[in-house]
């Protein structure tokens, strides 16, 4: 389904329809396999080169590693000539763009108002680009906990952002790191508990609830219906690995789970380096071997 389509199908069908219709597989299947760029960062980083002038290069890499969609940064796609740069470089490569990630505070009345009204205007844009996913990461605060208040607040305003969403005809789903998985994932369920499931989803980083000392797979089971996203990395002797394999986490069991709670949207394998990753081979050469861990452990 080409763009020009597939925005003809919304609005003819409206969002709930085009939305499952589009963006999930068929029942017990996934829709596809999805790689996220943020790992490229670190690697061209480190060469002194910038990421958002050698997407050619990142997308070229990632379709030759076998993958069918792309997760990248939202201020990738912020101006109207990086959109369109964008569009290109999908065609080109032949690549989904599966979902845009942002920050952004929520808990903070005036400041949410803003990433509010930015949510809103990026809905209209990733609904151009043909990507049914907005993925947020609500601030976290350096040195503590938010308040009750605080986080009555931010679920109040995922919810306004996740309806601009909807209504732009696209999802929203909460991402989260280990500062919202103090206090066995307080702010997590905070999140999912006093949000209308019909607005807000869950993006699950696997690895991530792992390292933030909650069960991954008790967390996945329980809000596993809002899951609309995942985040695919693991780790040995709890050191990020250099590619998606055997680690830590039991992925089967991840897969399992998933299968379980009824998941048809995208798997998206989010590699990452940190001090003590070894780092022995082409860093395309690790994605195509995560991309064979996912067809042997998720069969997709």
């Amino acid at each position: 389904m080409d763009r020009r389509t597939f925005l003809g199908t919304v609005a003819a069908a409206g969002f709930g329809a085009a939305f499952e219709a589009h963006s999930a597989g068929e029942p017990g299947q996934f829709a596809g396999v999805a790689a996220g760029t943020f790992v490229w960062t670190q690697v061209l980083g480190k060469q002194g080169k910038d990421p958002k002038e050698n997407l050619d290069l990142i997308f070229e890499e990632i379709h030759s590693a076998g993958y069918e969609g792309v997760e990248t940064f939202a201020d990738y796609v912020a101006k109207p000539v990086q959109a369109a740069r964008m569009t290109g470089l999908l065609d080109e490569h032949q690549l989904k763009l599966t979902g845009l990630y942002r920050g952004g505070v929520f808990h903070e009345e005036e400041k949410a108002k803003k990433t509010v009204d930015e949510i809103g205007q990026l809905a209209e844009i990733a609904l151009a680009l043909d990507c049914l996913h907005i993925i947020v990461n609500p601030d976290p605060l350096p040195d503590r906990e938010k308040t009750d208040q605080e986080l009555d607040i931010q679920a109040q305003n995922l919810n306004k952002a996740g309806e601009l969403a909807k209504n732009a005809g696209v999802g929203l789903d909460v991402h989260f790191h280990a500062p919202e998985l103090r206090n066995d994932a307080r702010e997590l369920r905070w999140d999912m508990d006093k949000t209308d499931p019909a607005l807000v989803f869950l993006c699950d980083d696997v690895h991530w609830m792992y390292r933030g000392g909650v069960d991954p797979y008790a967390l996945l089971e329980k809000y596993g219906p809002r899951v609309r996203g995942t985040h695919l990395r693991n780790s040995v002797g709890g050191v990020w690995s250099e590619e998606l394999g055997p680690g830590d986490i039991d992925y089967a069991r991840i897969a399992e789970r998933l299968k379980k709670v009824g998941y048809t949207e995208w798997l998206t394998v989010e590699l990452a380096i940190e001090d003590k990753t070894p780092q022995t081979r082409p860093l395309v050469e690790s994605m195509k071997m995560s991309r064979e861990f996912i067809r042997q452990t998720f069969g997709a």
